[in-house]
């Protein structure tokens, strides 16, 4: 066969044609398509292959099938979501290179930072400090119980302190104590000792805090007794502390159960270990069948007060194991058995609890809301729900507890076990408007003795409290609201907008008093002891004050002042980098006293810590003479070293001779 002339081609007309001629045609044309669904390559089960009919395996024949298959059942979102990302990655600004993409990771981190700190800060209730020296210028709040859909407002009300502070009414008078109430038909301490079972919320692991309560304020002599002289432990002969906890891990099983032995005072709930789910709810459940108090013994009483009769009083144990900070009986009587408690509590183990003014205060209540049991048809055990009313909503979760009767109903209501999660406190304050008598339940609030330690830098915060302090604090108010009064009456006058002239001038150490620094330093006596009292004139000539507006952020502020905490900064002691001696410990503790002279110290250059510290005042000044009336919980002790410094505050000192020439009482 001759050779084919590749060069030349036929047309399809039966023309000729040379491929050179046609070539530039030939390259502008555009290459036709390769057939969509063949591939070009394969092979065949015979074996033969083919460069333009491909392979024909069913698998490839349709390699976009499965791709449709799968956006068809993807939603709409999801697509949404994946186009905006291919979108993102052809978006010019996209890091597609490791230090663009590194630098915008870190970006991203910061700005979530910077969100959640932005969400904390703002979801935070707890944002302005308050106003506690009004808290301690008022009376105690009503005992009624506030309404559920109320809005959160000030625990005093500017009206209130209006009223309050005039020329006739009493309660201006800062002779007057906070407690007991001054229109208290008799001597309180002649009424029986309150029954108290005292809970403190714990965990497996917080074997140092049960120690440090065990061997300060469950057991010392100041904390049961009260302060110089005492009682004679009468008032908490019936006050029980025990240690609360869930069940313990595995690896502290082997402790605890050697704890619970050694000090007979640890109680584990049926529970996983948790604070806000349940755990209240279980202790209150447990309390109901296995709390118990030691009774009162009337003949053994000395004052001779007719013991009270409620339905629960029939109740009644053999005598339980002690515990070694439980009350002793005296050597001359017989052991009796146990009965319930008036009162059940539940506290945290990061506070500081003064038995003795707890006690006091639940004494007096449990005689008030008696009485006003007595008053219901039929009549009723007392209801009385005690502890720190936070903006008019919920008890404060650091301290707070219930008379029996509310503890029997908590334990056996079914509609509150689906109530059990969420903040402790809250839910608590929630069960207690579901009572069925819930209109008769006295709310007893005590705001101004409750309160964070100086450290803590909480709204709640303030130096360590003494009756003495709170009675200058009621000269400084009473002063100032009169002032403020007679602004309004002038209608002409008010009061200055400027932070420094609301400022009071603290002349406890001014120049005056130093000319006789030694003096009261050598006495170590209060009667020289200057008070907080005097006040720059506070009063302008600009006009518009009324009732309604003259609380200011700057009075606020006035009434929020300490001289010792700083709230939304580290505290500072006065005597940090001079407190390296002996007695520097001493003089820590009392810079962290409100209004104590070293609390002051910085303020003036010429005193020593040692001369400041001489001139305190001892402890039966702070308390006036009296057993009792002064701080009854410091809460959110959060380091080791702020629970010892709460212990020398309140139970340590060298006032030990106010004991002589006797010895100390003892618990047993």
């Amino acid at each position: 066969m001759p050779a084919i002339q590749l060069g030349t081609v036929r047309r399809g007309n039966g023309t000729w044609f040379d491929d050179d001629d046609e070539h530039e045609q030939l390259k502008t044309r555009p290459s036709s398509p390769e057939p969509r669904y063949l591939t070009a390559s394969g092979s065949s089960s015979d074996g033969t292959t083919s460069p333009l009919l491909g392979s024909f395996k069913s698998q490839n024949n349709y390699p976009d099938a499965s791709r449709r298959k799968r956006l068809d059942g993807e939603s709409g979102l999801l697509r949404s979501a994946r186009l905006s990302g291919l979108r993102c990655l052809r978006w010019r600004f996209c890091p597609t290179r490791p230090a663009s993409i590194l630098l915008f990771l870190a970006s991203f981190a910061l700005f979530a930072v910077a969100l959640t700190l932005f969400l904390i800060w703002y979801l935070n209730p707890d944002k302005v400090v308050l106003p506690w020296r009004a808290y301690c210028a008022v009376p105690p709040d009503s005992p009624k119980m506030p309404a559920a859909n109320a809005i959160a407002t000030e625990t005093v009300s500017p009206a209130q302190l209006l009223a309050l502070y005039n020329s006739s009414a009493p309660f201006a008078q800062p002779n007057v104590p906070l407690f007991p109430p001054e229109d208290f038909p008799f001597d309180w301490e002649t009424l029986p000792p309150t029954g108290i079972f005292l809970g403190v919320m714990s965990i497996d692991s917080a074997t140092e805090l049960r120690m440090l309560a065990r061997t300060t304020w469950a057991s010392h002599i100041r904390s049961r007794h009260g302060a110089f002289p005492g009682d004679g432990g009468r008032s908490t002969s019936r006050t029980i502390v025990r240690f609360i906890i869930g069940q313990p891990r595995p690896e502290w099983k082997e402790q605890i159960r050697l704890e619970q032995e050694l000090y007979q005072d640890i109680e584990i709930l049926p529970i996983t270990e948790n604070m806000n789910s349940g755990k209240t709810h279980a202790y209150y459940s447990w309390a109901a069948e296995n709390a118990w108090v030691p009774p009162h013994i009337p003949e053994s009483d000395p004052q001779k007060f007719p013991p009270y009769v409620f339905d629960y009083g029939d109740a009644t144990i053999a005598p339980q194991p002690l515990a070694p900070h439980d009350p002793r009986p005296s050597t001359n009587a017989t052991r009796r058995e146990w009965v319930r408690p008036d009162f059940v509590f539940k506290t945290d183990d990061d506070a500081f609890i003064m038995l003795a003014e707890l006690e006091a205060r639940l004494r007096v209540e449990l005689y008030l809301s008696r009485a006003q049991g007595l008053l219901m048809q039929p009549p009723s055990d007392p209801l009385t729900f005690w502890g720190y009313l936070v903006k008019n909503k919920f008890m404060a979760g650091e301290i707070y507890g219930l008379t029996w009767r509310l503890v029997r109903w908590v334990a056996t209501e079914p509609k509150l076990r689906s109530m059990t999660h969420g903040a402790e406190d809250k839910q608590t304050s929630k069960w207690i408007r579901l009572h069925p008598s819930a209109d008769h339940v006295r709310w007893q609030s005590e705001h101004c003795w409750i309160y964070d330690h100086p450290r803590a830098n909480k709204v709640y915060a303030h130096g360590f409290l003494f009756p003495s302090e709170v009675k200058r604090l009621r000269e400084e108010v009473t002063i100032f609201m009169r002032r403020v009064r007679d602004a309004i009456g002038l209608h002409g006058r008010t009061l200055t907008s400027r932070t420094e002239e609301l400022e009071t001038t603290p002349t406890s150490l001014d120049d005056r008093t130093l000319t006789n620094f030694d003096t009261i330093s050598e006495s170590g006596s209060s009667s020289e002891y200057p008070l907080e009292s005097e006040t720059r004139d506070t009063i302008s000539s600009t006009s518009g004050l009324t009732a309604d507006s003259w609380w200011t952020d700057n009075h606020r502020k006035w009434f929020a002042r300490t001289t010792v905490s700083k709230f939304g900064g580290r505290y500072v002691s006065p005597v940090a980098g001079r407190d390296d001696g002996r007695d520097g410990m001493k003089w820590r503790v009392e810079g962290l006293v409100e209004g104590s002279t070293v609390s002051r110290l910085v303020d003036f250059d010429r005193v020593t810590p040692l001369e400041a510290y001489k001139a305190r005042e001892p402890r039966h000044v702070r308390y006036e003479d009296r057993r009792v009336g002064g701080t009854i919980a410091v809460h959110f002790i959060k380091h080791k070293s702020w629970y010892l410094e709460t212990a020398s505050a309140f139970l340590a000192g060298d006032e030990e001779d106010e004991f002589s020439p006797q010895t100390p009482p003892e618990l047993s």
